[in-house]
């Protein structure tokens, strides 16, 4: 038998939180669409909101669907993820295939952070701008 780095109890509750973060913030996302962006932002930075909200109004009518529908796209794909998380959670001994599997897609967000510092020079969260 390996010897674990944690406990499973401790990877559970980690987990647990993760899957609070992917559906809320999903959800957020699905029932708001590019307008949850200023409404997640607004919490921690507040000074962002106008500028974020200015942004978006700016965007044309016609363009407006298209980046709506990505950000409820992207906000369901962040839901499934955590519902798949909750599936998974009770018998987390016995489910690591699944868990690899969706924790590959939590990595996702990253990915897509690293493309964005690449392409623009700054971060999407402001607090980790490198």
């Amino acid at each position: 038998m390996k010897p674990r780095l944690f406990s499973l109890r401790l990877f559970q509750a980690l987990c647990a939180v993760s899957t609070l973060i992917a559906v809320l913030g999903g959800g957020s996302f699905v029932l708001n669409g590019a307008d949850g962006v200023a409404l997640a932002v607004g919490a921690e930075y507040p000074a962002l909101v106008p500028r974020l909200e200015a942004a978006a109004a700016s965007i044309d009518s016609v363009s407006r669907g298209t980046f709506d529908t990505w950000y409820r796209a992207l906000g369901w794909y962040w839901v499934v993820t955590g519902l798949m998380m909750i599936w998974v959670i009770p018998n987390i001994e016995t489910q690591w295939p699944w868990i690899r599997f969706i924790h590959i897609g939590f990595m996702g967000v990253v990915v897509a952070n690293i493309f964005t510092i690449l392409d623009t020079g700054t971060n999407a969260h402001p607090r980790f701008d490198p």
